[in-house]
């Protein structure tokens, strides 16, 4: 951690831009522009046999359609291009389709209803198959489709992924994918495409995990924040994504005047050491908070009367660091938010460029 007596923006920038190029020298690691909706860890959650078919080759699983809502808050809020999408695996094995369709779409209400046309606004079908294979060739990891089309999402609405799948059949012995207990879905089972039914069950929190493959180079916001004492979260945004030679401005605001607060850098939103993230902070008492990155690097600094902490970054001129990832979150300093003292901001992923 910076010593509390380098908090001056001179000193301060000048050792953060030392620390971030010995960071990202002794732990490199390329740019991968993906999102995990709503976390990137595959091997948790119950394996739900919806939306992928149960093992078959028969039953009511078989054949089905579901629709997953996908909150805007994990995308860029300025848009982005969805390139590929994946699922959480149960198990290993390869699934057989008769027909696979998949169909991306921004939410057309406010709310998810049971009737699968009442969701979809401008849908686009990015992937349609006959004698369709999916391969998973390791158990909870996330596999990519290949998707057929791109999709660009504004950025403001909430996407529906739409999944029809006909005569199923997995050769493994975990047929499925892991869900969330967050995401919000609506299914029918024995689902026809030559006799479609219009009204599915739920919505339930139940959706599939799900992992996006974006177009571009974007800063992509994930995970969700706790509030401190002052009834806000501490909210973390960069001006622009980091490019060699030039600076960009890492922003804490909506803080109490004068707060402490630290930003944390790594490189990982999926492990840091022995634990897996995102790292549930309920058990040191601060609940509802969570731990976004691999901690390896650490900025303090305060708060000025308009509860912003503000440092701006020089990025250093070096080659090998364009593709290295960079994973931020804020954290307010604030004995009064709950016992741990902390009160934590959504996560910020984005690459060197």
């Amino acid at each position: 951690m910076f010593h509390s007596s380098l908090v001056g923006p001179r000193p301060r920038g000048a050792l953060f831009l030392f620390c971030l190029s010995l960071l990202f020298w002794v732990a490199p690691g390329k740019s991968q522009t993906k999102v995990f909706v709503p976390d990137g860890q595959a091997g948790s959650g119950k394996v739900n046999q919806v939306p992928l078919g149960g093992k078959g080759p028969f039953g009511s699983f078989q054949n089905m359609r579901t629709q997953i809502r996908i909150p805007a808050s994990f995308f860029p809020a300025g848009g982005s291009t969805i390139k590929d999408l994946a699922f959480a695996t149960g198990g290993v094995g390869n699934y057989n389709y008769k027909t696979f369709v998949l169909t991306l779409a921004h939410l057309k209400g406010k709310g998810m209803g049971k009737t699968f046309a009442d969701n979809l606004a401008g849908p686009v079908e990015v992937l349609r198959e006959t004698s369709y294979k999916l391969a998973f060739s390791k158990k909870d990891a996330f596999h990519f489709v290949g998707l057929k089309t791109s999709f660009r999402h504004d950025g403001k609405r909430d996407m529906v992924l739409d999944v029809q799948i006909q005569g199923a059949f997995f050769n493994g012995t975990t047929p499925g994918s892991h869900r969330s207990s967050t995401l919000e879905t609506v299914f029918a089972l024995d689902y026809k495409l030559s006799n479609p039914k219009k009204t599915g069950f739920g919505p339930y929190k139940q959706g599939a995990k799900l992992a996006f493959l974006l177009e571009g180079k974007k800063i992509v916001y994930f995970g969700t924040a706790c509030k401190a004492a002052n009834g806000k979260a501490p909210n973390l945004s960069l001006s622009g994504v980091p490019i060699l030679g030039k600076s960009v401005d890492f922003s804490l605001a909506d803080l109490a005047q004068k707060m402490p607060a630290v930003f944390l850098v790594g490189t990982s939103d999926v492990k840091w050491g022995n634990f897996s993230l995102p790292l549930d902070l309920s058990v040191l008492g601060a609940k509802g908070c969570s731990l976004l990155t691999n901690v390896l690097l650490m900025g303090p600094g305060t708060a000025d009367a308009n509860g912003l902490f503000k440092l701006s970054v020089p990025i250093p001129n070096i080659t090998s660091l364009r593709g290295t990832r960079l994973v931020l979150q804020g954290i307010a300093l604030d004995s009064k938010a709950n016992p741990l003292g902390m009160a934590f901001s959504r996560g910020a992923r984005t690459a060197f460029q």
